[in-house]
C-alpha cells in the first residue's frame, strides 16, 4: 500500500474559483453523466472529454509499476470513454482491458477525439480515420455500462484493478461497497485515486470546485476508510488549492517570431505563464528556451486558420485559465490587387480576420463565465489609415478592427477589456519596407504594449516611430 502520483506528468491546471460557475444546478447536471457532463460548455467544468494523448504516459508508469504484460487483465473502475484502456492496448498488444463507466453516452462515444489527436500528430485524414475505427472496434466489446458497487465478476479476476477520479462521486457506503469489491476482484495490484484535502483552505476549494463527488473527505479520513474496510491497494490524491491561482497567464497566437515572440518574453520577464502558438514547433521551442522561467510555458504548434489548432488553443486556455488573449497571428502579401491571386486572397482574410474572429469567440466564452479578462488585437496603422498595394491585408485590418470596436461595446458590460493595438514598421521577419531605420525594435514595441494594457485604462494604441 503506497502514495503512487499516477498522473504527475498531466498538465497542471491553474484554476480560479468563483461560486457563480459550480451552482447546484451544474452539479445536478453533472451527475447524470451524460452529454453535458462529457461534452458540455467547459466553462461550468464540463467537457474536455477528447482524446489528446495524456493517457500514454499513465499507461507507460502501470507498464512499469506492476509488471503488466500481455498475459495481464486489467479493470478499469469509470473508464470514461477509454482513453487510458485504448493506450494500454495499443503499448502491451495482447493485454486484455475491461473498462465499467455507469454512462452509456461515455461509452457510445469512446476514444472520441483520437483520429483528430492522429491528424494533428502528422497522420493523414484517411489513414487517422482507419486507424480510429479499429481502435474503436477493439476497444468497445470491452466497455461495459455497470456500477462499481457489484462487480459481475469472480473473486482474483484481475492482475490490476484502478478506479481514478470516480469512486468518490458515490455516496459513503457505496463507496465503502466499492472499495470492498475491488479488493475481491483483484489477484493483488490496486490503485485508486479520491478527492481530498489537507488544510481547511483546501477543504473549502474541494467544495467549491467540485461537481461530481459525494464523499469528499481529507487524506487521513480516507486512509482510515481504506483500513476499515480492508483496502491495501495503492493511492493517490486529487487536491486543489487557491495558490494554483497565483500565477497569471496570457495567450499569444503567432509568437514563434516578430513582436508575438518579444511579447512572450515581455510577459514572461513579468511572471506570467505564457502559451505560445505559432505554426512551427521547433522555432516555438527556441522560444520557450529564451523565456524567463520556460517550465511556465506551454507551446501549441498549427495553423491558425484550422478549427483544430483552434480547438487546442481553447482547451490549453480553459486549462490554464488565461486571463489575457493576444491576437497577433496574421499575414500579409504586398502587391496590386490585379496581382494578387484568390490563394492569397483568402490566406490573408482567413488568417487575420475569420480565424482571429473564430478564437475569440470561444475564448471570449470563458471570459464572459469569470466575468473578467482581456483581449488585445494587434492590428497595424493600415488598420485605419490605407496604403497602396495592400488592399486585401488593409481589408483585412480594417474588418478586425470593425469587429473589435464593436465587441468592446458588448464586452465592457461584462468586466472584459477590449483594446486595439496599431504599429507601425517593426524591425521583424514580416517586414517588407525599404527602410529598416525608420522601424521600431520589438521589443521596445512589446514592451510599451505591455505597460499600456496593463497599467492603464487605454483602449486603442497608436505606436509608430517618431523622427
Amino acid at each position: 500500500m503506497a502514495e503512487v502520483n499516477l498522473l504527475e506528468s498531466f498538465p497542471k491546471s491553474k484554476r480560479v474559483f468563483n461560486q457563480e460557475w459550480r451552482t447546484d444546478e451544474h452539479r445536478k447536471i453533472a451527475r447524470c453523466f451524460d452529454k453535458e457532463f462529457f461534452d458540455g460548455d467547459r466553462a461550468h467544468g464540463y467537457g474536455g472529454y477528447r482524446y489528446d494523448g495524456r493517457w500514454k504516459k499513465v499507461a507507460e508508469k502501470l507498464k512499469e509499476i506492476y509488471n503488466l504484460t500481455s498475459e495481464s487483465i486489467v479493470l478499469d473502475i469509470g473508464c470514461g470513454k477509454g482513453f487510458l484502456l485504448h493506450d494500454l492496448q495499443n503499448l502491451i498488444p495482447g493485454i486484455k482491458v475491461i473498462g465499467l463507466d455507469v454512462s452509456e453516452y461515455a461509452i457510445n462515444n469512446s476514444l472520441d477525439g483520437l483520429k483528430e489527436y492522429l491528424i494533428k500528430n502528422g497522420k493523414g485524414e484517411q489513414e487517422a480515420e482507419t486507424f480510429e475505427h479499429r481502435a474503436r472496434e477493439l476497444l468497445a466489446p470491452s466497455l461495459i455500462k455497470g456500477t462499481a458497487e457489484s462487480l459481475p465478476w469472480p473473486d482474483k479476476s484481475f492482475d490490476l484493478v484502478l478506479s481514478i477520479n470516480t469512486t468518490h462521486n458515490l455516496p459513503l457506503e457505496q463507496c465503502k461497497l466499492a472499495l470492498k469489491e475491488m479488493k475481491r476482484v483483484a489477484k493483488k495490484n490496486m490503485f485508486v485515486q479520491m478527492d481530498a484535502y489537507k488544510t481547511e483552505e483546501e477543504k473549502e476549494t474541494m467544495y467549491l470546485w467540485n461537481l461530481t463527488g459525494l464523499t469528499i473527505m481529507s487524506v487521513d479520513d480516507w486512509l482510515n476508510l481504506f483500513k476499515e474496510v480492508g483496502y491495501d491497494g495503492d493511492y493517490y490524491w486529487t487536491i486543489f488549492s487557491q495558490k494554483e491561482s497565483e500565477i497569471k497567464s496570457v495567450l499569444i497566437t503567432g509568437s514563434s517570431k516578430g513582436l508575438g515572440k518579444n511579447l512572450a518574453l515581455v510577459f514572461s520577464e513579468q511572471g506570467y505563464h505564457v502559451i505560445l502558438h505559432g505554426r512551427n514547433l521547433s522555432e516555438l521551442e527556441d522560444v520557450r528556451m529564451m523565456l524567463k522561467n520556460s517550465s511556465h510555458c506551454d507551446l501549441i504548434a498549427g495553423d491558425i486558420t484550422s478549427n483544430l489548432t483552434r480547438e487546442a488553443i481553447y482547451e490549453k486556455a480553459f486549462e490554464r485559465n488565461v486571463e489575457i488573449l493576444i491576437n497577433n497571428a496574421g499575414t500579409t502579401t504586398f502587391s496590386p490587387l490585379e496581382d494578387t491571386d484568390e490563394n492569397a486572397i483568402e490566406k490573408i482574410i482567413n488568417t487575420n480576420l475569420l480565424a482571429t474572429i473564430n478564437l475569440t469567440k470561444k475564448i471570449y466564452k470563458l471570459f464572459l463565465g469569470r466575468k473578467k479578462g482581456k483581449i488585445i488585437f494587434i492590428n497595424s496603422l493600415n488598420g485605419f489609415n490605407p496604403g497602396e498595394n495592400s488592399s486585401i491585408y488593409c481589408a483585412s485590418k480594417y474588418g478586425l478592427k470593425g469587429f473589435a470596436d464593436s465587441l468592446r461595446l458588448e464586452a465592457s458590460k461584462k468586466g472584459i477589456r477590449v483594446i486595439n493595438v496599431y504599429p507601425g514598421g517593426m524591425n521583424t521577419p514580416g517586414y517588407k519596407g525599404s527602410r529598416l531605420e525608420n522601424c521600431m525594435n520589438p521589443f521596445l514595441v512589446a514592451k510599451t504594449i505591455f505597460e499600456t494594457s496593463i497599467n492603464s485604462n487605454i483602449q486603442d494604441i497608436i505606436l509608430k516611430k517618431t523622427q
